[in-house]
């Protein structure tokens, strides 16, 4: 407020040092002040008409991520960690050096005592913006003030004051506080290099030039810096200056241009007595003296200049960590290793690079629970941590605590499902607990039961499927595909699913309903969507085999031979095409080729390359034999 008003308070005559000059403080005139009630009365109609969009809650309940210490039941501690934070604030302006995306809980330990020594920072802080304020109101310097207003109202709204906001420590909010530090260094670096107080209110510079022709020896005209000159109303300032000849006499300054004229001496005198302009603090010994103000003016010169090449290749640094998602958590991660906010999005980053990047992921949810262990958002991420790597034992028991903390989490709770699913393939494909994986089976079902999304009906689908209930199983996964194309129609990407996955089970679960067109169908529109699906393509292939088109199995077996050539599944199928057609001698080429990509014994593959040649030998003898089954791999 200070910095929109102008000074009218007249100064002393009697002049003091620069640090204590004698000043009265300045009044403020009306037009100002009706300047200055009209901003507040805005400001204040503002806050009124945004709160009364509220409705009964005026102020939001922020969460623990956004701002914990709203949440703090004891007012001395909120009080003593958001003057904290303020300091905080302060140091980035001035050193932005340790910057982060996120400051977040807990990052910034709270303030509980004030016989914490962390307060001295917070007391160093205050006391700056109080002695700036003071400084600027005290020397009447518009700029200086200028500056501080820039540096501190536009940070008021975002420093907990007047009410809570949804950060504890925004850098984006320090953008006009950070022209606000910059102006104030600038006029700093001013008044160390040129003097003056840098062109502000009531302590521009002056320059009195001082004639006389009253003493013998040469005339001398003296400069001098700082507090000279007129009074804003017009009145010119009297005072006194010392010339530096031997004499040490005192000239007066005068009091109009026609008395300095009359005293001045003429052209005749000027001749005789030659004008010598000296500069305070040179002669009489001033060359040392001013040799210094050359070093030290130098010295901050290139002080200045590194600070602006340290500030400069920070920024540079600084881009490149919001290179990515990765590089920015990670830089994060340094600066607040204990920021709930960063682990578990670093780890959600790493969660998918199984197994070593799942693994790191592990160990930074460990981290995040150890500081808050009901972060529901770190319990479901590490139970999907270990889900990735095939642990779904152990995945269970945080999928459980996710939901009893957060009971309306969709993801969760297919999550679970899926857990308590592959459990029940795990002991059916032992052979050692079958009623073990049925009741695995059904609490899946049942933990699945009216849960909503494509990742949650594709789990029920999976499950429905391993019941044998083959319709429920493709009305299932059919509904998973038509959420799964909303959700990307409407460019969500929290609940998508793979098409692959849903489209290949769809075809499986309609051919084993004994709906062939519909498997025709479901995985025609598949390949559309993901054309390199060699699972699609080779189940295709098998359906057309099975009803006698060759030529379309054939193409579509090449067209899988071609993404996976390595696949003994897809090999040894192409094979027993080729027994059907006839070409035995290629069946068998193939077949072995099968085995020798599963790097064991197959039962089946080698009961198939038995038939053929035993199908040779009868053939030779003019026999027939029927061929075998393909191999289930």
């Amino acid at each position: 407020l200070g910095a929109t008003t102008r000074t009218t308070g007249r100064r002393t005559k009697k002049k003091f040092p620069f640090f204590f000059r004698r000043r009265q403080w300045p009044t403020i005139p009306r037009l100002a002040l009706i300047r200055i009630f009209a901003c507040v009365a805005a400001v204040a109609a503002v806050i009124t008409a945004h709160y009364s969009l509220h409705g009964d809650q005026i102020l939001y309940a922020w969460t623990v991520l956004e701002n914990d210490v709203s949440l703090l039941p004891v007012f001395r501690t909120r009080s003593l960690s958001y003057a904290h934070i303020h300091a905080h604030y302060l140091l980035l302006l001035a050193a932005p050096f340790s910057l982060s995306y996120d400051h977040g809980f807990e990052c910034i330990p709270h303030v509980s005592t004030f016989l914490d020594l962390r307060n001295l920072t917070t007391l160093l802080a205050y006391c700056f913006v109080m002695a700036l304020a003071a400084c600027g109101l005290w020397y009447q310097h518009r700029r200086a003030l200028w500056g501080g207003a820039l540096m501190v109202l536009p940070f008021m709204p975002a420093a907990h004051v007047f009410f809570p906001v949804g950060t504890i420590l925004g850098e984006r909010l320090l953008y006009l506080p950070s022209v606000g530090i910059s102006l104030l260094a600038a006029l700093l670096l001013q008044r160390l290099l040129c003097g003056g107080d840098g062109g502000g209110g009531g302590g521009d510079d002056d320059e009195v030039d001082i004639l006389s022709s009253s003493s013998s020896g040469p005339v001398v005209r003296t400069t001098g810096r700082g507090g000279g000159g007129y009074q804003e109303g017009g009145e010119k300032k009297e005072t006194t200056t010392t010339t530096h000849n031997a004499s040490k006499k005192k000239y007066p300054v005068f009091s109009s241009q026609a008395a300095a004229a009359a005293a001045a001496p003429s052209d005749d005198d000027k001749k005789k007595n030659p004008v010598v302009t000296t500069i305070p603090g040179v002669g009489g010994g001033g060359g040392g003296r001013l040799r210094k103000k050359k070093v030290t003016r130098a010295v901050l010169i290139a002080a200045a200049g590194l600070i602006m090449v340290a500030f400069a290749g920070k920024t540079v640094h600084r881009n490149t960590e919001w290179f990515s998602e990765a590089t920015l958590f990670q830089s994060a991660l340094r600066v607040c290793p204990r920021s709930l906010k960063v682990l578990n999005n670093l780890a959600l980053t790493l969660l998918h690079d199984t197994p070593n990047g799942t693994k790191r992921a592990a160990a930074l949810l460990d981290e995040a629970l150890t500081i808050d262990g009901n972060f529901s958002s770190a319990l479901f991420n590490r139970g999907l941590a270990h889900q990735l790597l095939q642990e779904h034992a152990l995945a269970v028991p945080y999928f459980q605590r996710t939901q009893a903390i957060n009971p309306h989490d969709q993801k969760n709770r297919a999550s679970l499902g899926r857990s308590y699913w592959r459990l029940s393939v795990e002991y059916r494909d032992d052979h050692t607990d079958p009623a073990t994986a049925t009741a695995l089976l059904h609490a899946a079902a049942e933990v699945l039961r009216g849960a909503q999304g494509a990742f949650a009906h594709l789990c029920m689908g999976h499950v429905a499927f391993d019941l044998t209930e083959w319709r429920q199983a493709a009305h299932e996964y059919g509904l998973a595909l038509k959420l799964n194309a909303k959700a990307k129609a409407s460019g969500a990407d929290a609940d998508l699913i793979d098409e692959k996955d849903g489209y290949n089970m769809l075809g499986i679960a309609l051919r084993k309903a004994g709906d062939r067109e519909g498997a025709h169908a479901a995985w025609s529109e598949g390949l559309k969507a993901v054309p390199n699906s060699h699972e699609m393509l080779s189940n295709a292939a098998g359906l057309h085999m099975s009803e006698g088109r060759y030529v379309e199995a054939e193409a579509l077996y090449e067209r899988a031979l071609q993404l996976e050539p390595r696949n003994a599944e897809v090999v040894n199928n192409m094979g027993y095409l080729k027994e059907l057609q006839g070409e035995l001698g290629n069946a068998v080429v193939l077949y072995r080729k099968a085995l020798d990509l599963l790097n064991a014994p197959n039962k089946q593959i080698m009961i198939n390359i038995q038939n053929i040649e035993v199908r040779i030998n009868e053939e030779q003898r003019g026999g027939i034999v029927r061929p075998a089954a393909p191999a289930h791999l």
